[in-house]
């Protein structure tokens, strides 16, 4: 079984230390940095799948350095180190927005760093179980056509095999296809058939999003998505699948 990359960064190399032999029983590959630059340099030469920050890290601090990452390494996931008197409301914040997914207390020990840590690997794990799952759906639905200028093939029974919560809109944000997960999950509550309001908003303010592959943040009923925009076309009319990732598992 392949072992998953942790990529620990912080600027005390006491409390890496520390880390380390806290982890050294779990089935991870360590890698350590003492700052962020550092921490760039390992991110280019290794794979990494989980990321870790001190929030006292020099230059902005942790939680300024995991928002950098976001779009340049959007796969990776992102905890946070947190300081024992640290400024938890933007953290709380972050953690809300996606910027980062889960908040570790210090000191960093025990069972709540290796929980975190196995949390973590595994969300990474059924991000990309899910991607992979979806690749010949999506390819079913372009018709392994890139330019996607062919009518689309797209039908509930499509959306119906996808493994997380889909819809089809089209530009007025009007919802034309949803698979069942969409209906029983998020559109439960809801008293029309809508995008959850804080999704709405964000894609009314500029529609035009619809029309490039981009990601979203949401939240819905206690959860939080992280909304994956695929634009579509007809012959006669355009419209996007949105897919929505459920980015609460497991947070504290």
């Amino acid at each position: 079984m392949k072992k998953h990359t942790v990529l620990i960064v912080d600027q005390d190399s006491k409390n890496i230390h520390n880390i380390k032999h806290e982890l050294r029983k779990e089935h991870i590959h360590i890698l350590t940095a003492g700052s962020s630059a550092e921490a760039e340099a390992q991110l280019k030469k290794h794979e990494v799948h989980v990321i870790m920050a001190g929030e006292g890290l020099p230059e902005g601090g942790g939680l300024t350095f995991l928002h950098s990452l976001r779009e340049k390494f959007p796969d990776i996931i992102r905890g946070i180190i947190c300081l024992p008197d640290g400024d938890r409301p933007p953290l709380e914040k972050a953690l809300g927005e996606g910027d980062i997914y889960r908040l570790i207390d210090s000191p960093p020990e025990g069972e709540a760093l290796t929980g975190a840590v196995r949390d973590c690997v595994e969300h990474y794990s059924v991000r990309i179980a899910n991607r992979t799952s979806m690749e010949p759906i999506l390819s079913a639905v372009f018709r392994n056509n890139p330019s996607r200028e062919e009518d689309l093939i797209v039908t509930p029974a499509i959306l119906n095999t996808l493994p997380q919560p889909a819809v089809v809109v089209d530009m007025e944000l009007e919802i034309l296809m949803f698979n069942k997960i969409y209906e029983l999950g998020i559109a439960a509550d809801l008293k029309d058939m809508i995008l959850p309001g804080d999704l709405h908003d964000q894609l009314e303010k500029n529609t035009e999003v619809l029309n490039r592959e981009v990601r979203l943040f949401t939240q819905h009923r206690s959860c939080d998505y992280e909304v994956r925009i695929r634009p579509l076309r007809t012959s006669d009319s355009k419209s996007a699948l949105l897919f929505f990732d459920d980015q609460s598992g497991g947070k504290k």
